[in-house]
């Protein structure tokens, strides 16, 4: 706007006077020197970015100096920094983002459900980090003789943290899944009913059939004709393994190929690689829907975060400090769990006592929580946690691999290609069977599928497989006659697979194609290809149920924290032929029901509080076998010897797995053919650590401390 001088003298001229009253009306701020233009910059200082809605302004005035020798501005006008489109007339078309709006009826509406209103984006990756609160208004407080007290929230960390959990849609709490080997059909959680369709379809007369029928506790399912289904429904017990009957199955079914994520058995007729009959698993339904969780019963437990689950920041670290009493000098241990990074600091030490990956979920190679311990002395001591929840890669399974999604494959020439690829490290956690890791191994040597000149001469070639391309030379190993529990794998059979399945192989053609320079994963890592710049293209990045974020910490005095447990087998005892450690620590999941030829699974949760070396003793009616952390241990027939196994293990918590069968004899009544598994657990010295009788445990006895006792606020009554 244009600065306005008033000119002349207030009030009517009459007469215009002597010269010299003229000029005692002449403005103090004559005009000495006119100048050019001058751009005034923005208040901020700061220039205006380019942007297709706005025009941005810039004031442009001239300038005078004064008598006195100071610089006046007059005559500003705005300049825009883009010219207005010409059909931005200001009544019939007035700018709207970049869009005509007719001004001159909009305005002239009238209020309703067809108003149009700007809507701000607010996306997932819209969303703002919870801060601290400050100035929270006090509260007031009625006690039982209604007196009025007026507190303020404090919060118990800072800044305050929710309690969240990674429970997502609904599931059965049933599941049923066929054994790897196709020969039982394997229920775990709750008992109820299982759904089952046999769909074939056979040339007969020139190829045979798959399967003339199956049976399953009693039902069978029977093909006729060339073509057709059958659908039926079986009941089931809680945690119980059937075993599955065939009758007259093809021999081309040598091991059974079992896909889908063990839900589908996919038989052959013997002509060629195809499905001629599938048995697959359509429904279960055991009367009962429980919330599936990505995390373990210590996350969904004890978890935090820094909102109520309505922002997951990939790749935004936080950090939570927390003040925490320590009743007395003791040993402490910590459990810690993040999803999906996290460490935390004691005190003001600047290296942290855990720095770990993961600890928090239900699945995968690391579920279990990070323990450390140290000594404290009693009070008041500052803990900081600091978690990053990822941009994540997505952990994928099929019937032989476990594999990343979205993943970046990079060669030396600099093309990229995005797909599925397995892990870079073989374990038998990423790969089912002997066969699949061999050949991912294969895989990562550049060697697959080429003869070397010299050692290593493809290395540069190598990578993880993809799932398509691995089940391809699994299924020649299998078809040429090897089975899936080769271990190790059959070396003429692995030979000519290595030669042979290339042809209709995954890698075929990369014999010309650049070598591969690198796999780059998803991560949060600044400045790599597969890095945080991903973060746009995975959207589901910004949802809870696909990656939600947070951490737990416990503290437990003197010793490991003790893991409550509940086990739903009973004792069983008194049986004249059985030995001592039968009849004083012998379970069975029913008292009076032998359960013959059905194998009965168990598992304790053993909490060990000190480094050492301990002794298993285990006996059985009539088989068993003993896994140590999902390791294979034991295996034993008798009830009236023990066996054991010595062992040596730090401190921390355990899962110790029990699987017994019972034969089956005539009559099969409790007092002909009684059942259990026994086994008793010693240290060094001798003490019992536990015994498998011993199916009640509390929990929580020597936990002082957990992130949950530390979310949202106390109240504390104002000063006076």
């Amino acid at each position: 706007m244009a600065l306005y001088q008033p000119e002349g003298i207030f009030g009517p001229i009459c007469d215009p006077g002597s010269s010299q009253q003229a000029e005692a009306f002449v403005p103090e701020i004559a005009v000495v020197e006119d100048d050019d233009y001058v751009i005034i910059d923005p208040p901020d200082g700061n220039p205006r970015p380019d942007n297709e809605f706005v025009r941005w302004p810039t004031t442009r005035c001239k300038q005078r100096i004064l008598e006195d020798g100071s610089v006046e501005l007059y005559d500003c006008e705005n300049v825009y920094n883009t010219d207005a489109p010409s059909d931005y007339n200001g009544t019939t078309c007035v700018f709207n983002r970049g869009v005509c709006l007719d001004w001159t009826s909009e305005s002239q509406a009238g209020f309703g459900i067809t108003d149009q209103f700007f809507v701000p984006y607010l996306g997932p990756d819209a969303c703002v980090p919870f801060r601290p609160d400050i100035n929270i208004r006090p509260s007031p407080f009625i006690d039982g003789n209604g007196v009025k007290t007026i507190k303020y929230a404090k919060e118990k960390s800072s800044p305050v943290t929710f309690a969240v959990d990674a429970y997502a849609d609904e599931v059965d709490s049933m599941s049923a899944q066929f054994s790897r080997e196709g020969d039982e059909l394997v229920i775990t959680g709750l008992g109820g009913q299982v759904e089952m369709e046999l769909k074939w379809d056979d040339n007969t007369s020139s190829y045979g059939v798959a399967v003339d029928s199956i049976t399953i506790n009693g039902t069978t399912w029977t093909r006729s004709g060339e073509t057709g289904s059958v659908r039926k429904t079986i009941d089931v017990s809680a945690d119980t393994s059937y075993a599955i009957t065939y009758n007259n199955l093809n021999n081309a079914n040598t091991p059974i190929n079992v896909v889908d994520g063990r839900t589908r058995l996919c038989l052959k007729d013997g002509d060629g690689s195809d499905c001629n009959a599938n048995f697959r698993i359509t429904a279960t339904n055991s009367g009962t829907r429980i919330a599936g969780s990505l995390w373990g019963d210590n996350g969904n437990n004890y978890g935090v975060w820094t909102n109520p689950e309505q922002c997951t920041l990939p790749c935004l670290p936080q950090e939570v400090t927390y003040t925490i009493n320590f009743p007395t000098t003791d040993t402490y241990y910590f459990e810690f769990g993040a999803d999906d990074s996290g460490r935390f600091f004691f005190d003001e030490e600047s290296q942290p006592m855990l720095d770990i990956v993961d600890g928090i979920s239900s699945i995968g190679q690391y579920r279990d929580p990070w323990v450390t311990s140290r000594t404290v002395t009693a009070g008041n001591h500052k803990i900081i946690v600091q978690c990053t929840n990822t941009n994540p890669f997505y952990v994928q399974e099929d019937e032989n691999m476990r594999y990343v999604a979205n993943v970046l494959l990079v060669r030396i020439d600099d093309t990229e290609e995005r797909n599925n690829f397995g892990f870079q490290n073989i374990t038998p956690f990423n790969y089912f069977s002997p066969i699949a890791r061999a050949v991912a191994d294969e895989y990562l040597s550049g060697r697959f599928g080429r003869t070397e000149s010299f050692a290593g001469q493809y290395a540069s070639k190598g990578r993880p497989p993809e799932p398509s391309g691995l089940s391809t030379h699994v299924d020649y190993y299998v078809a040429a006659g090897g089975s899936l529990q080769d271990d190790p794998v059959n070396p003429t059979i692995w030979a000519n697979t290595k030669t042979n399945s290339i042809i209709v192989g995954y890698n075929l053609g990369e014999n010309n194609a650049a070598n591969v320079s690198g796999v780059f994963y998803p991560s949060c890592s600044i400045g790599t290809r597969n890095g945080l710049a991903e973060i746009a293209q995975n959207p589901t990045a910004f949802q809870w149920a696909f990656n939600p974020g947070g951490w737990f910490l416990k503290i437990c005095q003197g010793g490991p924290c003790v893991a409550g447990e509940s086990l739903d087998w009973v004792r069983v005892s008194g049986v004249a032929t059985w030995n001592s450690l039968m009849n004083n620590h012998a379970i069975w999941p029913e008292y009076d029901n032998p359960y013959a030829g059905i194998p009965q699974t168990i598992t304790h949760t053993v909490t060990l509080s000190k480094s050492d070396t301990y002794t298993l003793e285990y006996a059985c009616d009539n088989t068993m076998t003993l896994y140590w952390n999902g390791v294979q241990v034991a295996t034993h027939s008798s009830f009236t010897t023990s066996g054991s196994y010595s062992f040596t293990a730090t401190a921390g918590i355990y899962a110790l797995k029990m699987v017994v069968t019972n034969n089956a004899q005539d009559g099969n009544t409790w007092t002909n053919n009684p059942a259990g598994g026994a086994w008793l657990l010693k240290d060094s010295n001798g003490a019992k650590v536990r015994a498998s009788s011993d199916l009640a445990v509390s929990g929580g006895g020597n936990l002082i401390w957990h992130t949950r006792m530390a979310v949202g606020y106390e109240y504390v009554e104002q000063a006076v």
